[in-house]
Formats: structure tokens, C-alpha cells, sequence
């Protein structure tokens, strides 16, 4: 029932929450991250802290499809929020 990299995984009970993250994943994860957090020494900061804090893993390449799913999902909640708090972004 796989149709894709939508960026959102569902449990199929195939095996499909184990499968490694996908390129097109990890893409999306640096793009949002990106919006989220202007500097790049801090991206990679923020997502390692992230990622261990959610699922004890410090590098995108060890995440699963889904786990990989719900750090873009949470992403993209904290990049709403700093929209919505935040105009812009002076660098």
C-alpha cells in the first residue's frame, strides 16, 4: 500500500515502520528544519537534540520511514508556530 514519498508513512503491518528513511525524507527534514532554525550550526544542533529526544537516535540516516514522518510532522508544527509568532526572520 505503498504509493510514494509523501513524506507520511502509514503502519501497513508489512514491516513498513522499520524500512530505512527515505532520500526524499531527508530532504524534506533539512528544508523544514531550515525554516524553522535560521543558522546553520544550530540546525544541526537542534535536530541531533531533537531526534535523541523523540527516538534516542543522533543522525536522520538511523531513523526509520515513520519515525522520519513524525520528526517532519513535528517540524513542521514548531515551523507554524514560529510563523505565526514571528514575521519574517531578520538574519
Amino acid at each position: 500500500n505503498s504509493n510514494g514519498d509523501s513524506g507520511h508513512t502509514l503502519n501497513t503491518g508489512n514491516g513498513t515502520n522499520s524500512k530505512p528513511i527515505t532520500e526524499a525524507q531527508r530532504r524534506k527534514i533539512r528544508v523544514v528544519a531550515r525554516e524553522v532554525w535560521n543558522n546553520n550550526d544550530e540546525i544541526s544542533l537542534r535536530l541531533k537534540e531533537l531526534m535523541k529526544e523523540m527516538f534516542g537516535k543522533e543522525s536522520s540516516k538511523e531513523l526509520t520511514r515513520e519515525e522520519a514522518s513524525q520528526l517532519i510532522d513535528r517540524l513542521e508544527e514548531m515551523r507554524n508556530t514560529f510563523t505565526l509568532t514571528s514575521p519574517g526572520g531578520a538574519e
